[in-house]
C-alpha cells in the first residue's frame, strides 16, 4: 500500500506515516479550513544539486510544488505553521454524525468530496502537533 511519510527537518526522528488516501483528505480539509499553501521545495534544489538532462540543462521536475510528490519534498516552517492552524480549525469544526448505528458509520459534510470513509479526527490533531515543530519532508513510498 502506498503512504507518506512525513519527516521533520531538524529531527529525522520526529515522522509519521499516512496512507495516500489520509493524506490526500487532510490536504483538502486544510485548504476548505483555510490553508493557502505555499508550494513545496525539492531536495535536489535546496541543495543546489539539480539533476541535469544529457543536453546538459536542468531536468523539468513533474512534481513542481506538489504536496503529493514523487520526489523528496519540503515543506518550509510558514507553511507548516499555516497547515497547523488550518487543521487545528477543522479539528474544531468537524463533526461526525451517525449516520448508520448497526455499521457505526461516521459522515461528515466533507463525504460529498470523497464516497469513501475518512481518517477519524485524531490524525487532524496528530499532524498539527507534528506540523508544530516546523518544516518536514514529505516522501512518498509506494
Amino acid at each position: 500500500m502506498a503512504y507518506y511519510h512525513l519527516r521533520n527537518q531538524k529531527n529525522p526522528t520526529q515522522n509519521l506515516r499516512l496512507t495516500s488516501s489520509a493524506w490526500n483528505w487532510i490536504l483538502v480539509i486544510a485548504e476548505q479550513s483555510g490553508w493557502n499553501p505555499m508550494g513545496t521545495i525539492n531536495q535536489s534544489l535546496l541543495y543546489g544539486q539539480a539533476f541535469r538532462s544529457n543536453d546538459g540543462h536542468p531536468d523539468v521536475e513533474t512534481d513542481n510544488g506538489s504536496y503529493t510528490p514523487t520526489t523528496s519534498r519540503l515543506v518550509m516552517l510558514e507553511d507548516a505553521l499555516n497547515l497547523m492552524d488550518a487543521l487545528e480549525q477543522a479539528f474544531l469544526a468537524y463533526e461526525p454524525i451517525l449516520e448508520t448505528t448497526y455499521r457505526g458509520i461516521f459522515r461528515t459534510e466533507w463525504d460529498e468530496w470523497h464516497e469513501k470513509s475518512h481518517p477519524g479526527s485524531g490524525i487532524l490533531l496528530a499532524l498539527s502537533d507534528f506540523c508544530r515543530f516546523g518544516s518536514f519532508w514529505i516522501e512518498y513510498k509506494a
